[in-house]
């Protein structure tokens, strides 16, 4: 009876060691992820991408769902579309296409990826508000979609839009882009950032607010990361690790406490006042990553803490509730460490983990949060994304698991997986089982 016990007990817990170690060994992290207004995205280390809130008009996933594509090694998110950009340097797009953000050459919306039309080698991309851009190797900038605000770096009396890639004028030697809701940045390896489009609130940081269909060098230098926002206020990331911001700041989203006094001369006094030149953060610093939502402002520092301000009226902000005063300087995101990556939508955030796991929190009214419900959160929840297995949760947090169904193709994968975990859990039994019987004998116990 006690050998039946033994037996048994010993291929119980070879199956959880066997199928423990192959599904973590063949469960793909994510590396990179990007958020806009509803809508959050996650490139996983295979190349998949999975998608989760508003897709297009009319599509919503409150769950994380495979698109259909791979190869893939950047993504961006705009307002209402998806960028991705392949391996061999093509650029594909899915989502809203009314203004021909998604580069086909059409303006009929897809929520399956379409190339963009006669863009080879790229090497990054960015979406904005019905416009896309990507940077190409050779250091020029590259726009389709509406120039309502000149944009595409045309004049918008005389030009309406693209549906196709057009070279945006003017710049040479870039480095790094980033689109806003109707505005545009972009970095020189020297470090000089230009901005071009919608200036209202003084976002372009030129220190007016008169719009730009022609690049202008807002009033920063030495930038090594920057983020061009979802509305009217941008964030920039200087190479000593300073923090700084302009643009609309009604919600404290430039973290200046309530009186800014510009470096470069310009005085704002109140909370509610813009400020047209870029203004130091104070409270944060050794940063090496920011993210501007809607109304509110995220930093990375280099020992991976999360720190944000400005409006937390969905719980965007991560402190754990929703609502109250806003918060007009940076204050540290609790239950969440060892971050690489962030992004910011309108009214959610996101965070990438070391460990290849991704956490969100803030408004979810559209499925942007990926926890297969509506419910918003104001403190970090990690999603589960695909074949992903789920780690140990911060004791506050709630883990959500979320296995999409998986395609054919992938159905097919898993069975085979679980074939062969069967196979080998099986021959490791037998194995323990024999090893077993083979000691008794030589002990002079009868089987």
């Amino acid at each position: 009876m006690h050998r039946i016990k033994f037996v048994s007990f010993a291929i119980f817990i070879t199956c959880v060691f066997a199928i423990s170690a192959q599904a973590g060994a063949l469960s793909p992290q994510a590396v990179a992820i990007a958020a806009s207004n509803c809508t959050s995205v996650a490139l996983l280390e295979d190349g998949s991408v999975w998608q989760w809130g508003r897709v297009c008009d009319g599509v919503e996933w409150s769950a994380p769902q495979r698109v259909d594509i791979s190869g893939v090694r950047q993504i961006a998110a705009g307002s209402g579309h998806v960028l991705a950009l392949k391996s061999d340097g093509t650029v594909w797009a899915w989502g809203s296409n009314s203004y021909g953000e998604l580069g086909d050459g059409t303006n009929e919306n897809s929520i399956e990826p379409v190339q963009v039309a006669g863009l080879t080698g790229a090497k990054a991309i960015s979406a904005g508000k019905g416009f896309s851009l990507a940077l190409k190797g050779d250091g020029s900038v590259w726009a389709w979609g509406s120039n309502t605000y000149g944009q595409l770096g045309k004049n918008p009396l005389s030009f309406m839009g693209s549906l196709t890639p057009i070279q945006v004028e003017g710049l040479e030697g870039v480095v790094s882009i980033s689109c806003g809701g109707s505005h545009c940045f972009a970095l020189q390896e020297n470090g000089v950032l230009w901005a071009w489009g919608e200036n209202s609130h003084g976002i372009l940081g030129d220190g007016t607010n008169e719009s730009q269909f022609k690049p202008v060098k807002p009033k920063i230098k030495d930038v090594k990361a920057f983020d061009a926002g979802e509305l009217s206020h941008a964030l920039a990331v200087k190479e000593d690790g300073s923090v700084w911001a302009w643009g609309f700041n009604y919600k404290g989203q430039l973290g200046t406490g309530g009186v800014s006094l510009s470096d470069q001369g310009r005085i704002s006094l109140g909370r509610e006042a813009d400020n047209y030149n870029p203004d130091i953060v104070r409270g944060v610093s050794d940063a090496k990553a920011v993210a501007a939502g809607g109304s509110h402002s995220v930093a990375l520092a280099s020992d991976g803490s999360v720190w944000a301000w400005g409006s937390n009226s969905d719980g965007q902000l991560g402190l754990g509730h929703a609502g109250g005063s806003d918060v007009t300087s940076p204050t540290r995101v609790q239950g969440i460490e060892g971050v690489t990556a962030i992004a910011a939508g309108m009214y959610h955030t996101l965070a990438l983990k070391g460990d290849g796991s991704v956490w969100a929190w803030g408004s979810n009214s559209d499925g942007q949060l990926g926890n297969a419900s509506f419910s918003a959160a104001s403190s970090p929840v990690p999603i589960l994304i695909g074949p992903q297995i789920p780690t140990a949760a911060s004791p506050t947090s709630i883990t959500t698991t979320i296995q999409p169904s998986p395609t054919p193709q992938a159905a097919g994968a898993n069975y085979l997986l679980v074939g062969a975990v069967c196979i080998m859990v099986a021959l490791v039994a037998a194995a323990v089982v024999a090893a077993y019987l083979l000691l008794s004998k030589k002990a002079g116990k009868k089987p």
